[in-house]
């Protein structure tokens, strides 16, 4: 699979003309290819799996040609990398973290994602996702992917209960959102605030039956790789604590 991948990636600059011709498909195959392995177990690369494939929908460029190139020679770089689970992790109950950021532009919207993991151990749970119009604030956005991720951590709670292995206790939610925090905490619907009273009251439900919503600093919360592009020491920091570590040749 990933020699197809390098394969691809060994073509050279590519002239305007030819990019609606030829490398659609090219760019098509690199992220069908490197997506299967994002989707599966690399999660440190989804985020750009998912930006980079709602671009060649709307216009393969030749900038976004090079940045699909770049990102499937990223992931022949880092085969060796693997998604690594630790035991001593696995004796605790699983913790999810999410985030959000607005999109700017004629496409406004948001991304949002979550990750699931046990501590101090390798992700099992990990979406990107976009949603176009869907809030006018931060806090909306924010709002928006706590419930998202609040849904998921109720589905993975169901499983592990029919696997005989259920939550000790609420599982916790990592939020780095003062604002929805301080919504929770004060339960009172305002002028600002009342376009937001469902969902707020979606998850202030799930904080009484199934959940703890708790504060992060942005810098430690790892589901910023989900939702941005990092600088490459943030990147390094955030693969590592996804699990995600290079295996012995």
């Amino acid at each position: 699979m990933l020699e197809d991948v390098s394969r691809i990636t060994e073509a050279k600059a590519v002239p305007e003309d030819l990019m609606p011709v030829k490398f659609i498909s090219h760019a098509r195959s690199l992220l069908g290819i490197g997506g299967w392995v994002a989707v599966q177990v690399r999660p440190e690369i989804f985020f750009a799996f998912v930006v980079l494939s709602q671009q060649i929908v709307v216009n393969l460029s030749k900038a976004c040609w090079q940045a699909v190139l770049q990102w499937a020679r990223h992931l022949v770089a880092h085969r060796n990398y693997k998604l690594t689970y630790s035991g001593l992790g696995l004796k605790e109950d699983f913790e999810f973290f999410v985030d959000s950021s607005l999109i700017n532009g004629p496409d406004a919207g948001s991304l949002g994602g979550y990750v699931g993991c046990f501590p101090r151990s390798g992700a099992f749970a990990w979406r990107t996702l976009c949603h176009r119009s869907a809030v006018d604030s931060s806090m909306g956005a924010e709002l928006l992917f706590a419930v998202t991720a609040g849904k998921a951590v109720l589905g993975w709670r169901m499983l592990a209960r029919e696997l005989e292995q259920a939550s000790r206790g609420p599982t916790t939610l990592h939020i780095d959102a003062s604002a929805v925090l301080g919504a929770l905490e004060r339960n009172v619907v305002t002028r600002e605030s009342r376009f937001l009273a469902a969902r707020l009251a979606m998850l202030r439900e799930m904080t009484q039956v199934a959940l703890i919503a708790k504060k992060i600093a942005t810098g430690d919360n790892i589901a910023d790789a989900m939702t941005k592009a990092l600088k490459e020491v943030d990147f390094v920091r955030h693969r590592e604590n996804l699990g995600v570590l290079p295996s012995p040749v």
